[in-house]
């Protein structure tokens, strides 16, 4: 997702900016071309465009604030950057946190608690990251709930 940003068309239609089958320009896009948008619904799907533009489908629109999301039930084997490269489809991360556990006592210490904080650059991208839920990932279902307030 964050490559298909790059481009200045696709970024403002993500940003709701234009809207698809908008002719005109403005001072940040070039008008949209029918083929660039059937590549694009050809690239990503519906589904996946639904996630992105609920106003194209009729869907409603997230008043949510909050950008962080907890993600619980992660296996201790999956790494940061997997997790990053997981959760970065649904939008620009910020910060990834995955607490360790420091009890000498453990015998899991040293690896991670088994849940993560990922806090997105726009709260509409947490709110379509909660599609993720009840996924399986490394043969664990995960759960994925917004964050009672935005990790600093």
């Amino acid at each position: 997702m964050s490559h298909c940003l790059q481009d200045p068309i696709f970024a403002a239609l993500y940003r709701g900016e234009i809207m698809w089958g908008d002719a005109d320009s403005n001072e940040h896009t070039q008008p949209i071309h029918h083929g660039m948008q059937d590549a694009v619904k050809q690239a990503l799907g519906n589904i996946t465009l639904k996630k992105f533009f609920p106003l194209l489908f009729n869907e409603p629109v997230c008043n949510n604030t909050i950008k962080t999301i907890i993600v619980r039930n992660l296996s201790r084997s999956l790494s940061l950057a997997e997790l990053r490269g997981i959760f970065e489809v649904h939008g620009i991360i910020h910060d990834v946190y995955i607490p360790k556990n420091m009890d000498r006592f453990s015998p899991y210490y040293g690896t991670m608690k088994g849940f993560a904080l990922i806090k997105y650059a726009d709260p509409s991208a947490s709110w379509t990251a909660l599609t993720m839920n009840g996924m399986s990932l490394y043969g664990k279902h995960i759960t994925v709930e917004l964050a009672k307030a935005d990790r600093n």
